[in-house]
Order: C-alpha cells, then structure tokens, then sequence
C-alpha cells in the first residue's frame, strides 16, 4: 500500500516501480511485476543507466521465471548491445547463455 500511495504521486520513479516489481515477485505475482516494469518503460521515465540496467536485468529474470524465454533473451541481448563493457556484463552473458543452452517456450512472449 504505501509503494502505491509513493507512486500515486510519482508514476514515474524507477526505484518505486522497481520496489513495486519485487514486492509482486516475493507475493507470487510475476505477471503484474512484468506489467510494472513495462509500465514503466513505455512511461518515457528518464532512467540512468545503472537503472535501466538492473530495469531490464530483473525483468528478464522474472519473464524467464514464467516461462517466456524468448523475451527474456530479447531484454539480455538488448542490455549486452546497450551497455557491452558494464560491470554487470559477464552475469548478463552468463544468464543468456543459460536461456540460449536451456529449453525454449512454445510460445513467443
């Protein structure tokens, strides 16, 4: 509740829908962390780069906890292209090459 009544004020607030996202995650509800996150995204919020990484990185976890890979994939690749040298690169390779070796979903997210 009080995650809501922050981003009642500030829809926009990385760090909130991020907190948000998790919250759903931890209470089982992968679907609506996805749906805060894209929400986000598709605010034109003004992220930094550090942001948008750890956006996009659980965002990619959580797709890939629900089954859908292949946009899990699509989120790793877009980090890897976008921010190649970052620290946080190698855990980012390591995980696409996990999905890339692993099973595939039927279905395209």
């Amino acid at each position: 509740e009080r995650v809501d009544k922050f981003l009642a004020g500030k829809p926009r607030d990385a760090q909130g829908r991020f907190l948000k996202g998790l919250i759903l995650t931890e209470m089982n509800r992968p679907a609506e962390a996805i749906q805060e996150v894209d929400g986000l995204f598709a605010s034109g919020a003004r992220l930094s780069p550090a942001e948008e990484f750890a956006l996009r990185a659980f965002l990619a976890d959580t797709l890939a906890s629900t089954g859908a890979t292949n946009r899990a994939r699509r989120e790793l690749e877009h980090l890897l292209t976008r921010y190649p040298s970052s620290p946080g690169a190698p855990v980012i390779r390591s995980r696409l090459e996990a999905l890339t070796t692993g099973p595939t979903e039927e279905h395209t997210a």
